[in-house]
């Protein structure tokens, strides 16, 4: 809620200084400000609060006589006084012409939140396991590089084990199952592009991990302790599901 209240402020404070300028630049913000938030914001109210912030404001500002004027581009310098119902006609005016390009942002957004979740349940389980799998590796390396360090673990690991004697055993490593469902790209030929790009970021990530395993015998053996031998085999065929896309594009 503060980041809204303080955009908001934001727009205001740049209007006025425009206004201080002349009533062109107050348009001229104003017209940059509303191109701004129709291309990236998705949530109409959001979408609405923020042109009633911009237009609403630069009606108050503007001359009177301006408001019978079909564009904002042709605002003048010539009148004095102003009324809230120029904001108002102005901000009808901007919503009515910019319908249609709320309407498909807000489809965009909804067509890359339904794409990117196809990814969301492997990234997390990825990320959790190389983070762990990273701490005990570390652990290990200092286990053996240093005797003060070890003995220190121990005596710690000794303790945590007394306190813990009573609670129950540690559930396993969740474990995630091959793909169910082909990888199904967008319906929406706008951000085809963009899905693109996003698949090959996934591919790169499952690349960099299987690196890192293939490269460091002691994080290899934490992961494959943790999630099991099964994990780089799921990790490559991931990696195969993706490719196909790539290949194509």
């Amino acid at each position: 809620m503060e980041l809204i209240l303080g955009w908001q402020l934001l727009i205001l404070a740049t209007l006025v200084i425009a206004r201080l300028f002349s009533t062109t630049a107050l348009s001229i913000v104003a017209i940059l400000w509303t191109l701004w938030t129709l291309a990236m914001l998705y949530f109409g109210p959001l979408v609405l609060l923020q042109l009633a912030t911009i237009w609403i404001p630069v009606g108050l500002m503007l001359p009177k006589e301006t408001v019978a004027e079909a564009e904002p581009v042709a605002l003048s310098l010539k009148a004095e006084r102003a009324t809230p119902a120029a904001g108002l006609a102005a901000f009808v005016s901007v919503i009515e012409s910019g319908a249609e390009a709320v309407e498909a942002a807000m489809q965009e957004a909804k067509a890359k939140v339904s794409f990117s979740a196809q990814f969301q349940d492997q990234r997390s389980h990825v990320e959790a396991t190389f983070r762990v799998a990273r701490q005990s590796a570390d652990i290990e390396r200092r286990l053996k590089g240093s005797l003060r360090f070890r003995q220190i673990y121990s005596e710690v690991l000794a303790r945590m084990e007394e306190a813990s004697a009573s609670e129950t055993e540690r559930s396993p490593w969740p474990r995630l199952v091959e793909r169910q469902t082909p990888i199904r790209l967008p319906n929406n030929s706008a951000i085809r592009s963009w899905a693109f790009d996003e698949l090959a970021a996934y591919r790169k990530e499952f690349v960099a991990a299987v690196k890192a395993v293939t490269e460091d015998p002691l994080l290899r053996a934490e992961v494959l302790k943790l999630a099991g031998p099964e994990f780089l085999t799921w990790l490559e065929a991931e990696i195969v599901a993706v490719t196909p896309f790539l290949a194509r594009n």
